[in-house]
């Protein structure tokens, strides 16, 4: 990681947009905002976009970003390094990939984006370096409908993606509702700013 991890993260951003097939737009902006976090954290290029299969890396760069350096195009691991974190993503992204309209390999390549940018700690549309929470609400509504239809209380979406997979587990919410939960403002307070 750079002495700067912020300067890092705008300029290795940049740098994808600069090669984009179209520098505004949000899929681009997402992903390239996905790799800049994930360099920002030290992490290996096996690590920028889990999820991805061996010829995915020259595939997502030569769809969406023909014009940047190919030293910035994520390649997939040989081998999984946190098998609780890998399951983790795993359920994040089959849980985005069944709501993908349609099926593609952009969709996929953004589903690997936004299950690895899930795992980090800031609020979703920051770790996916996008303008705002609107921005984050317009992609999923576009690309994964089927699930972003289901966030009917505006619930934070990495919040929502994880009770969703509580639902699927079986497993209830700490609280029988959440507007009785305690952390009620953590998943539907403002993430403007935050």
């Amino acid at each position: 990681m750079s002495a700067n991890p912020h300067a890092a993260l705008i300029s290795t951003a940049a740098t994808l947009l600069d090669g984009a097939f179209e520098r505004d737009n949000s899929v681009c902006l997402a992903i390239a905002g996905t790799i800049a976090t994930a360099i920002a954290h030290g992490l290996p290029r096996t690590q920028w976009l889990r999820g991805l299969q061996a010829a995915d890396g020259q595939g997502l760069m030569e769809t969406l970003f023909p014009g940047a350096a190919p030293d910035l195009a994520p390649i997939s691991p040989s081998q999984v390094d946190d098998e609780e974190l890998q399951a983790e993503f795993d359920d994040l992204l089959r849980l985005l990939l069944e709501a993908a309209a349609p099926a593609d390999d952009v969709r996929r390549y953004l589903a690997c984006a936004i299950a690895s940018a899930s795992l980090f700690d800031n609020h979703l549309w920051q770790d996916l370096q996008l303008p705002n929470r609107t921005v984050l609400s317009q992609l999923l509504n576009q690309h994964f409908p089927n699930l972003a239809r289901r966030n009917t209380g505006n619930m934070r979406w990495k919040a929502f993606f994880y009770k969703q997979l509580c639902e699927r587990a079986g497993q209830v919410c700490r609280a029988p509702s959440c507007g009785a939960c305690d952390d009620y403002a953590l998943c539907f307070g403002s993430e403007e700013g935050g």
